[in-house]
């Protein structure tokens, strides 16, 4: 596909990821569904403009909406950290967000980017995390990952229809802390193999993952997850509580709050936001997900949409079994684990006026309101959540 150099698939349904490998990216990774759950004793807002990670010229200005937002990559979250050099993810230009969800997954040699120039005229040179990827067979089914650094484990979940390049960020930033950070590919979803429709059951993905862990050989992990990834993490952390040392809600989980009103209202006028039909649903989704939606080339955006179409007896299935679990983290036990919840201030999926409300589900949780973004901060705000996710972990 001429032209696409550098573009990602995370931004493909995880099935039309696979048929990319041969026609050179196919459709627009699932940057799906999420719900929200939340409890707390604390409240924290980030504050964009003193995380140490400013523009060029000392500030930080909201940009509209249609533009797509500059990050600099070439800096830390905290004050103090300027001099250092984050790591960014395999192959993904330090400026802009779309970079960030259109890297291109079949690049196997990680790509050095060098940094924007300086206000002083210098120039810093940021280095690449180093991903690898491999697979393990569970239950006769194929799940593969990517991993990045040593030491303690971070297993990282995705949300619905998405897959485990959403994280490639989050794991060089662990890697860069001394952590070894996993992202595999849920049963179902993304590059797995040999899983059925009752595999995508939130119980039955938690099982499997435990599975996934006790082939790695973790005895002890954190748990971190997007949307239905976030939900899937508690779910795990209640079955199969030894060994897991907390819980971090990176976006708001589903079941633990109603639809934000953007999504009631597509569902009332017969659209389902998450499984577009046509180009104009596809950019109501991406509206929803992101506080600055990223400009995506039409040929990408076609083959989205083609796939949703395509497959939309198989998409509509597993939305189905996913929405029995729309009330998960309310009725349900909530695991006893020092909990983080992450929550974009723009999120369109789940509302940030829950928030609250959400928090008296986990008792003595920490929550932190990240101004600018929207459902998935992993991809959007790498920087804004991957600093206070660490300094959670490393206060445990």
């Amino acid at each position: 596909m001429p032209g696409l150099d550098g573009l990602d698939e995370r931004l493909l349904p995880s099935s039309a990821s696979t048929q990319i490998k041969q026609s050179q990216k196919n459709a627009m990774t699932g940057l799906k569904l999420s719900a929200t759950g939340v409890r707390n004793t604390q409240t924290r807002r980030i504050n964009p403009t003193s995380s140490g990670c400013q523009a060029h010229n000392g500030s930080r200005p909201r940009r509209s909406r249609p533009e797509v937002r500059q990050r600099d990559w070439c800096c830390r979250t905290r004050q103090g950290e300027n001099q250092n050099l984050a790591h960014p993810p395999t192959g993904i230009t330090p400026m802009r967000l779309v970079d960030r969800l259109l890297l291109a997954v079949s690049l196997t040699v990680p790509l050095v980017v060098p940094c924007p120039a300086l206000a002083d005229g210098g120039t810093r040179k940021a280095t690449s995390c180093s991903i690898e990827s491999g697979s393990i067979g569970i239950d006769g089914g194929n799940l593969p990952y990517r991993a990045a650094g040593s030491g303690p484990v971070v297993l990282l979940l995705h949300g619905l229809f998405a897959q485990k390049e959403q994280w490639d960020a989050f794991l060089c930033r662990l890697a860069a802390d001394g952590r070894r950070g996993i992202a595999p590919d849920l049963p179902g979803y993304g590059a797995s193999e040999g899983f059925t429709l009752a595999d995508y059951r939130l119980e039955a993905q938690a099982d499997l993952l435990h599975r996934l862990a006790v082939a790695m050989k973790i005895e002890t992990l954190d748990l971190a997850g997007n949307s239905m990834g976030g939900t899937i993490a508690a779910i795990y952390a209640v079955r199969h509580p030894d060994g897991v040392r907390s819980l971090a809600l990176i976006g708001p989980p589903l079941g633990a709050t109603d639809w934000a009103v953007g999504v009631k209202t597509a569902i009332i006028d017969g659209i389902n936001p998450f499984i577009p039909l046509d180009t104009d649903q596809f950019t109501l989704e991406l509206k929803l997900l992101f506080a600055h939606p990223p400009t995506v080339p039409d040929t990408i955006e076609s083959a989205a949409v083609a796939d949703y179409v395509a497959r939309n007896r198989h998409y509509r299935q597993v939305w189905d079994i996913v929405n029995l679990y729309d009330r998960a983290l309310v009725d349900q036990p909530v695991p006893a684990v020092p909990t983080l919840i992450l929550w974009g201030e723009e999120d369109g999926i789940f509302s940030i006026e829950d928030a609250s409300r959400i928090q008296t589900r986990f008792p003595g949780s920490h929550l932190v309101r990240l101004p600018d973004t929207g459902h998935l901060p992993m991809l959007e705000s790498p920087d804004e959540s991957a600093g206070p996710y660490l300094e959670f972990i490393q206060h445990l």
